[in-house]
């Protein structure tokens, strides 16, 4: 992922904050993060953990379903295992995409079809994404150079999860 330097990334449901270190490792320019979460005791956590690995965001209670964020707001949106927790996925994604810049990026990771995705949707109630609606839900945006990709985890877990990504047309 390419992003410009004072870049601002949104992480939603950004949890322990390990997406966004993730994405850290990889960018040569430093960066602006934002990271949102309904949970309280996630944020507390969130800001440890990112704090002992040399990243500073600004993190706020607060529901994809109703970014605190003005239009266009960020270069980067992005959410993992999110929107299969949510009665509305496709809401959440234009909510996301509502705060993205022109030229700027959605990626998300869902759960997909698999049997460690059924194990993960009995124990947390979610719902697995196909690749099908995945992209038809980027689309249904506006997005483009929409793409997809499994993720593949550990040898018992197989392919669980499912990255998306797509960019907002100028």
């Amino acid at each position: 992922m390419q992003v410009g330097p004072q870049a601002r990334i949104l992480d939603c449901g950004v949890g322990n904050g390990s997406l966004s270190m993730a994405l850290n490792s990889i960018l040569t320019s430093p960066v602006e993060y934002h990271g949102i979460d309904t949970s309280a005791e996630m944020l507390v956590q969130a800001s440890s953990t990112m704090q002992h690995a040399g990243l500073r965001a600004h993190l706020e209670q607060a529901d994809v379903l109703s970014l605190p964020y003005d239009d266009q707001s960020f270069d980067v949106v992005m959410a993992a295992h999110v929107l299969e927790h949510l009665p509305d996925p496709q809401r959440a994604l234009k909510e996301m995409t509502r705060a993205l810049k022109p030229g700027g990026m959605v990626f998300i990771c869902v759960t997909r079809h698999s049997l460690f995705g059924v194990l993960v949707q009995f124990r947390w109630r979610t719902w697995a994404i196909t690749e099908q609606q995945g992209v038809a839900w980027l689309h249904d945006c506006q997005l483009a150079d929409v793409g997809y990709q499994p993720v593949h985890l550990s040898s018992c877990a197989g392919v669980a999860s499912t990255a998306f990504w797509a960019r907002r047309p100028q």
